[in-house]
């Protein structure tokens, strides 16, 4: 798939370490590897939405824990490490 997402981190969602984000964007998925499902399309457009929070660990790096939905029934959740450089 490929996405396209804007991400906003507001100062007023946190408490310590701890930091709220949101992300709304578009995602084009694609079926064409996907075996048994009954698609007459190769590919799709779905607005996508994620909600979260991240763990300062210290000045530069942060841990990520998010919810992403893609549409009714394709949900996820993530754990991932930023590093900002």
């Amino acid at each position: 798939s490929l996405a396209l997402n804007l991400q906003y981190r507001p100062e007023v969602v946190s408490y310590g370490k701890l930091r709220g984000q949101f992300k709304l964007g578009m995602n084009r998925l694609f079926y064409d590897g996907a075996k048994g499902l009954n698609l007459d399309k190769k590919s799709t457009d779905v607005l996508t939405f994620a909600v979260g929070v991240d763990y300062t660990v210290n000045t530069n790096d942060a841990v990520e824990f998010m919810f992403t939905s893609y549409a009714e029934d394709a949900h996820f959740y993530s754990v991932g490490y930023r590093h900002n450089f």
